[in-house]
């Protein structure tokens, strides 16, 4: 991640004198279609602007530090974004920004017909936050999993810290994304590690897999893994199971899929691969009647509000596999075909995909012991 320092001096909060002792950090999110971090210092680096100021805004490419709080180990200027002067005196505070194309309905609730789109961009914003936070913690000497080491706006809202906001979890909580994960990632951070997040395939460089202080980088990219690798004589590049998938220049077998038990892009790919059929990892012209029933569907299905008749390729060949009638073989994840691979895969058969999921997970490991 990119961190650019451009100190917002026109703002009319910004007071180089006023100066802080960090005891924590505070995440907010800004609650709107904003997703650049320079059209926030654009719009608040101004005399006139006294409304609020923060130390930085994270957004899917970058960071841009707005006042300075990486200087003197322990110091900081103050700023102000929780409506609270005596937190303004001990917390940091970073906002994200969010998907271009939100669209909020009333308070923090948001149109969730591009949940997609929101998701995939909080996850960006997430990784970009986890790298910061753990760089903050590291140089200030703070313990990410203390207790009120750092918190969301939210958080601080209900221990009687902050104004009464619900960021950043009115966005997270559909996101499989929790701010106690957070602090976990944060602190394996701060050790080398990369985030971890749901559905998501990471490939790490370590010298083994159970030698973490040795990691030299973490992709979701496996051609940008094995570039390190390549520079990097003795080291291998893992997946997230731990598997060796690359060493000294040469494939280790397949990349496995990580049996999260959710299924996402990475996991359609995989399973088109194996049955043959078209390889873009999407799942596509799906009912959007079966996504809210099924959680453990993630990233890369094609969901409409009303059944188009066409289906799936791949759900077509997978029910065939199953052992579905050739008339029930309609392309459509319904609570039939999830019975029927629930039933292959030998797991509880409700016909729904919870996250994580059992079957999902038995199916994962079974695409990875497949040649």
């Amino acid at each position: 991640m990119e961190i650019r320092t451009n100190y917002m001096t026109k703002n009319g909060l910004y007071d180089p004198n006023k100066i802080i002792n960090v005891q924590g950090i505070i995440l907010h999110s800004v609650g709107c279609a904003v997703d650049k971090a320079e059209t926030w210092w654009d719009r608040w680096n101004k005399a006139s602007y006294k409304s609020a100021l923060v130390h930085g805004f994270i957004d899917a490419e970058k960071t841009v530090i707005a006042v300075p709080c990486m200087e003197q180990k322990g110091k900081a200027q103050k700023a102000y974004h929780v409506a609270n002067d005596s937190t303004h005196n001990k917390y940091l505070g970073f906002e994200m920004c969010e998907y271009g194309g939100i669209k909020y309905t009333s308070g923090a609730n948001w149109d969730k017909s591009n949940k997609a789109q929101v998701i995939a961009y909080a996850h960006k914003t997430y990784k970009n936050a986890v790298e910061l936070f753990a760089r903050l913690c590291d140089f200030h000497g703070l313990d990410p999993e203390k207790d009120g080491v750092i918190l969301s706006h939210h958080e601080a809202h209900l221990r009687g810290m902050a104004s009464g906001h619900a960021d950043v979890e009115h966005i997270w909580n559909y996101a499989d994304l929790s701010m106690a994960q957070f602090r976990k990632d944060v602190k394996a951070a701060m050790g080398g590690a990369a985030p971890t997040l749901p559905g998501v395939q990471m490939y790490r460089v370590r010298k083994s897999w159970s030698d973490v202080s040795s990691q030299i980088g973490a992709f979701e990219n496996l051609d940008y893994a094995k570039a390190l690798a390549d520079k990097n004589k003795g080291f291998t590049v893992y997946d997230s199971n731990g598997r060796a998938v690359y060493a000294n220049g040469t494939a280790v077998g397949k990349p496995q899929l990580k049996e999260d038990g959710s299924w996402g892009r990475n996991t359609t790919l995989r399973l088109q691969e194996i049955f043959n059929t078209t390889r873009d990892g999407v799942v596509s012209n799906q009912w959007a009647m079966y996504k809210a029933r099924n959680p453990g569907l993630y990233d890369g299905w094609e969901w409409h509000s009303v059944p188009n008749g066409q289906g799936s390729e791949l759900i077509t060949a997978m029910q065939q596999w199953a052992g579905m009638a050739a008339s029930d073989c309609d392309g459509e994840i319904g609570p039939a075909t999830i019975k029927a691979i629930q039933r292959k895969m030998g797991t509880t058969q409700d016909g729904k995909f919870s996250y994580p999921s059992g079957c999902i997970k038995a199916l994962q490991r079974w695409a990875n012991a497949q040649a």
